[in-house]
C-alpha cells in the first residue's frame, strides 16, 4: 500500500514541476498541424512484441509537408508492471527553407505501469539519440542526446469498445551547449475505438510547446491513427 502511494506521489510531483516551469513566452510562434498514423504490432513466441509505424505530419495549418516518419521497435515485459523497449526511426523532412533532408533516431525505453479496475497509469522514460548521417552516427557534435519522460493515464469504458487517454511528456537535452536542457513539453488527450478485436481507430488533440528558444513554437495538433494487431 505504501508503495502505491509513493508511486502516485511521484506522478503528482511530475505534473506539478512540469507546469511550474511553464509560462508566458516571448516571440512565440503558433501553428496548427495534422498527423496521420498507421501502426502494426504482434507478439513473437519469445515474448518480444514487434511493431512498425508509418506517420505523415503536415504543418502550416495542415497544408505544408513537414516530415514522414518510419519506426521499427520491439519491447519485452520484464515483470507484470515493468517492460523495456528499443527502436529505430527514420525521418524524411524539410527545414524552414523547404530543403529536404533525412534524420535518424535510436531510442531505448523503460516503462512502469500500475492498473486498477479498467484504468492504467504508466510512466515511460525514453533515452533518444539522433544523428543526421548514418555513416557518421558516432560523431557526437553532429548529434542530439535527449531524455523524454511521459506520464499517461488511460481508461477503458465497461461494455464499450472505447478507451480514453491523456498524457504529459517533456524533453530534456543532455549536451545542450547553451546550458538550457529543458526545451519542449507535449500534452495529449484522445480516444481509441476498437473496430474489431485486432484493429482500432484513434483521435488525439496535442498541444506542443517549445521553451528556451529565441522563437519558441506552439503547435496545436490533430492526430488520426489506425492500428492493427496480429
Amino acid at each position: 500500500m505504501m508503495t502505491i502511494k509513493r508511486e502516485r506521489n511521484i506522478y503528482y510531483l511530475f505534473f506539478v514541476l512540469t507546469f511550474l516551469i511553464t509560462g508566458e513566452l516571448c516571440a512565440q510562434q503558433k501553428d496548427f498541424a495534422t498527423w496521420w498514423e498507421i501502426s502494426m504490432d504482434g507478439r513473437l513466441n519469445s515474448g518480444i512484441n514487434l511493431s512498425g509505424e508509418l506517420e505523415q505530419r503536415m504543418e502550416g495549418n495542415g497544408l505544408r509537408f513537414d516530415r514522414t516518419l518510419m519506426t521499427v521497435s520491439g519491447d519485452y515485459n520484464l515483470t507484470d508492471y515493468l517492460n523495456v523497449a528499443g527502436g529505430f526511426r527514420t525521418l524524411f523532412l524539410t527545414d524552414r527553407e523547404s530543403r529536404p533532408g533525412t534524420r535518424y533516431r535510436l531510442h531505448t525505453d523503460a516503462k512502469g505501469h500500475h492498473s486498477f479496475s479498467r484504468t492504467d497509469l504508466s510512466l515511460r522514460v525514453r533515452l533518444q539519440y539522433g544523428f543526421e548521417d548514418i555513416i557518421y552516427m558516432g560523431y557526437i557534435s553532429q548529434n542530439k542526446f535527449i531524455s523524454r519522460q511521459r506520464l499517461k493515464l488511460s481508461h477503458a469504458f465497461f461494455g464499450t469498445r472505447l478507451e480514453a487517454f491523456a498524457s504529459l511528456e517533456n524533453w530534456i537535452r543532455f549536451n545542450d551547449k547553451y546550458g538550457r536542457p529543458f526545451y519542449k513539453i507535449r500534452a495529449t488527450a484522445g480516444a481509441e475505438y476498437k473496430l474489431t478485436m485486432h484493429s482500432g481507430l484513434s483521435i488525439r488533440y496535442i498541444l506542443e510547446q517549445e521553451f528556451n528558444s529565441v522563437d519558441p513554437l506552439q503547435f496545436h495538433i490533430l492526430a488520426l491513427g489506425y492500428s492493427y494487431t496480429f
